[in-house]
């Protein structure tokens, strides 16, 4: 047995049995695993990824950049063009004397516009992709935590996995990041770290 594995580490530096650090421990190296967890999260999972051996770093960019567009990408545009088209729509009704003579109810108030915005059926399709989306982005950061800690014998429970990456997975992903030693601390690096050999 090596000095490594006696302290609870593989030949590379990886603790083994236990989380190199604790659930909110992206604070430890703020750069570059902090500010990547919560600005591009997908170079975070995809470096994970790879370090593990667990898929390719370009699919895991690719995709989870993708997941994460149409979770932040639909409702940011559903909101600027509800804003846009209500803004518009407002204009033409303040301008419009006929519109206004219309309205004006018996007691001499005016009534509210009525203001347009998207279909609200496309919005709820729009809002249930985004949704679903969120939900597949959930799930790949829970199953990649239950791989890491399955890897590297990790007490815990699949339930313990899920919430974590339901509740905080920027806290998930830099706990496996630094777990897996996916960066390096101090250097904001965006490829690919070197894959980690496969033990057992």
């Amino acid at each position: 047995m090596t000095k490594d594995k006696m302290n609870g580490g593989d030949n590379y530096g990886v603790t083994m049995g236990t989380w190199e650090v604790g659930f909110f421990g992206c604070f430890n190296d703020c750069i570059p695993n902090c500010c990547m967890v919560w600005c591009l999260p997908c170079v975070s999972l995809a470096q994970i990824s790879a370090r593990l051996g667990v898929y390719k770093y370009g699919t895991v960019l690719a995709t989870t950049f993708l997941v994460y567009a149409v979770i932040i990408g639909i409702p940011l545009a559903i909101n600027i063009s509800n804003q846009q088209t209500m803004k518009a729509n407002n204009e033409r009704l303040m301008n419009d004397e006929d519109y206004w003579a219309d309205i004006i109810n018996n007691d001499g108030q005016r009534s509210a516009p009525a203001s347009t915005s998207i279909n609200s059926t496309y919005v709820e399709v729009f809002e249930l992709v985004s949704a679903v989306f969120g939900v597949m982005y959930c799930i790949f950061v829970w199953k990649l935590r239950s791989h890491t800690r399955a890897r590297f014998e990790i007490p815990g429970n699949p339930c313990v996995d899920c919430l974590a990456s339901c509740c905080c997975s920027c806290c998930a992903i830099a706990q496996m990041a630094t777990h897996s030693k996916s960066y390096k601390p101090g250097s904001c690096e965006f490829g690919p770290p070197d894959t980690l050999p496969a033990f057992k």
